[in-house]
């Protein structure tokens, strides 16, 4: 049972207003203009009329109050239907049923029910389940009881329809017919969409096949990488160390040699040193010394030659006295024996000579003594002896003073002999050092061209090290952490270390063959391109469910509308049936007797116009070939 209808800003009602109806039957009075006709308008609005040339109007916004003087315009229009539910006349578990619908200005309308906002399909299907509608059937406006005669065959099944309640079954099918459309309309968006990503998809697909076959040499590159890099490691490690004890080794030995060498050159300079004071000091006063006993040896010879002379001279007179005693002595042989004397002693400029001479003069003057002898002469004789002992003490001590100066002499010449000795020895240990010294740069040479071996070859190692560490670099671009696998490689150190470079080498040449390859292939790691691949191919795979889905629903929606359309018939020929009985008794109780009948007719399908439709509001499409003619 209807229980009230409030109304604000629908046409007239500036205000809110709240009408009432509490017995079955009630009268709303008022003169002309006074908005009876808009309660009217505003009940066919809150159930749902659709027709805006139903509502006096040409579009949603005709529906709002414009404003007065007194009121301004409104915003919108509300229309709010209460019913009494008590009995669950509807189906709905409330005891109130309130209905309520709001138009804007901008043409949007908005349906509630009991508060909670709904579709128009939501509020059909409560009305239909009570038979109640906004068509004509319900409400009839002033000068409209004969409508139902006048109107087309096509209204009149609409108006028997929404007597029997079967509008919902229109909406019911123009919104699957609607969903159909969409449903339609999507099929050929995700179609097209397919088609659009078909291209990239087999591009996709050939890269993909680049890919993995990419990933195939990667794979062979992680293992040509683990044992080369394992292998280059354990060199590098050893070898670095080898090389570093024996640079060390080398380097204490150099300095060893080194600290010999400035030994050895301080020991030449020294040595030269020494032998330039010696030439210029010590040699000088040595052959000075030697030069001075000489000169001595020579003058005590010469004293000792003149001693020696004189006494042989005393011992000729002595001689030739004793011999003039006994035989005399002419003038002629005295003259001759003095001759021969002097001739003798004349040559006296050798001392070595003077032994000789005197030996000479003796035995002259022991020959003339011989041969002559004087008596007259004893007294010379004795004076001679006496001269001759004198001259032998002084031969005694001359000799001893010779003997002196030639032992001075030979002191001298050992001394000068013995530093000639011993600067030979320096020159023999100079030659010596000089010696050591050129076998010791010898040696720093050969050490230093070792060291000059052993640096290179670390120097080479250190580039074996940053190629190592770039080649891992370079792997981890093209493999990624998989490098890593080589820590974890298991090679006989031993033999690795024994293995010729040039082994190691052609593993080097193997891997640079693989990456050429993978350059070739023109795919990075594949990461992105397998990433792409396959949300291309999910996408697909959801386009091809998706249109799989929509081909379901559509053909859901199309049993479903056909189902709907025979039920429809069913039940629209069920309910003409019943309405023709009770017309025909009707008509034949109130015209006393005849008959009346309503019955179908084909009829040619046409549009609604534009005016009749408010674009913002699902209408049903009410398109039907059939509509319904009265006989009586």
């Amino acid at each position: 049972m209807l229980k009230s209808i409030e109304v604000q800003g629908f046409k007239s009602f500036a205000k809110k207003s709240e009408l009432e109806f509490s017995a079955p039957i009630s009268c709303i009075v008022g003169p002309n203009g006074s908005g009876k006709s808009n309660v009217t308008e505003a009940l066919r609005f809150v159930l749902g009329e659709q027709s805006m040339k139903s509502l006096r109007s040409k579009r949603g916004e005709d529906l709002i109050w414009s404003g007065s003087q007194g009121a301004p315009r409104s915003g919108r229009a509300s229309v709010e239907i209460v019913f009494d539910n008590r009995e669950r006349v509807f189906d709905v578990d409330f005891d109130e049923v309130k209905l309520k619908r709001v138009v804007s200005r901008d043409g949007t309308n908005e349906y509630f029910v009991n508060g909670s906002a709904v579709r128009l399909k939501d509020v059909m299907e409560i009305l239909s389940g009570v038979h109640v509608g906004a068509s004509g059937h319900h409400i009839i406006s002033q000068g409209e009881a004969d409508r139902i005669l006048n109107t087309s065959a096509k209204e009149r099944r609409s108006i028997v329809e929404d007597a029997l309640g079967l509008k919902i079954y229109h909406f019911k099918i123009t919104e699957s017919e609607k969903k159909l459309k969409k449903t339609e309309e999507n099929m050929k968006e995700v179609d097209m969409l397919r088609r659009e990503i078909a291209p990239h998809m087999r591009f996709l697909k050939k890269q993909v096949e680049k890919v993995e076959k990419s990933q195939e040499l990667r794979e062979q590159l992680r293992g040509l990488y683990a044992e080369y890099l394992k292998r280059e490691l354990v060199y590098l490690d050893h070898a670095g160390d080898e090389h570093k004890t024996k640079k060390k080794e080398l380097s204490a030995k150099l300095e060893s040699v080194e600290k010999r060498i400035l030994e050895a050159e301080a020991r030449i300079v020294a040595q030269k040193e020494g032998e330039d004071e010696d030439d210029v000091s010590e040699r000088l006063t040595l052959e000075e010394a030697v030069k001075k006993a000489r000169e001595g040896k020579e003058i005590a010879g010469k004293e000792l030659g003149r001693i020696e002379g004189m006494l042989s001279i005393t011992e000729g007179r002595i001689a030739r006295a004793e011999k003039e005693t006994h035989h005399p002595v002419s003038h002629e042989s005295v003259t001759r024996f003095l001759d021969g004397l002097e001739e003798v002693l004349t040559d006296t400029s050798d001392a070595s000579a003077l032994a000789r001479i005197l030996m000479d003069v003796k035995k002259r003057i022991e020959d003339f003594r011989s041969s002559v002898v004087n008596e007259s002469k004893e007294a010379e004789i004795t004076a001679a002896e006496e001269e001759k002992v004198r001259l032998e003490g002084e031969r005694k001590s001359a000799h001893d003073s010779y003997k002196r100066a030639g032992n001075d002499e030979d002191a001298a010449r050992h001394a000068l002999a013995a530093y000639e000795h011993e600067v030979a020895e320096k020159k023999s240990a100079s030659r010596t050092a000089e010696t050591e010294l050129y076998a010791y740069r010898a040696e720093k040479n050969e050490v230093s061209a070792q060291m000059a071996r052993v640096g290179d070859t670390l120097t080479h190692i250190e580039k074996d090290k940053n190629a190592f560490e770039e080649e891992i670099r370079e792997g981890m671009i093209l493999i990624g952490g998989a490098i890593r696998d080589f820590e974890s490689f298991i090679c006989d150190e031993e033999e690795a270390l024994v293995e010729p470079r040039d082994t190691q080498e052609d593993r080097r040449r193997s891997i640079e063959r693989i990456k050429i390859r993978l350059e070739e292939t023109g795919i990075g790691g594949g990461e992105d391109v397998l990433k792409e691949y396959e949300e291309t191919a999910e996408r697909d795979r959801f386009f091809e469910q998706q249109l799989k889905d929509l081909e379901e629903t559509a053909l859901s929606l199309r049993t479903l509308a056909t189902d709907l359309e025979a039920e429809l018939d069913t039940a629209f020929k069920d309910g003409l049936g019943k309405i023709n009985e009770q017309f025909n008794t009707f008509f034949a109780l109130m015209f006393g007797g005849g008959s009346a009948a309503l019955k179908l007719v084909k009829m040619e399908k046409r549009k609604k116009k534009d005016e009749e439709i408010d674009i913002d509001i699902e209408a049903p499409d009410e398109d039907s070939d059939e509509g319904i003619d009265i006989t009586v």
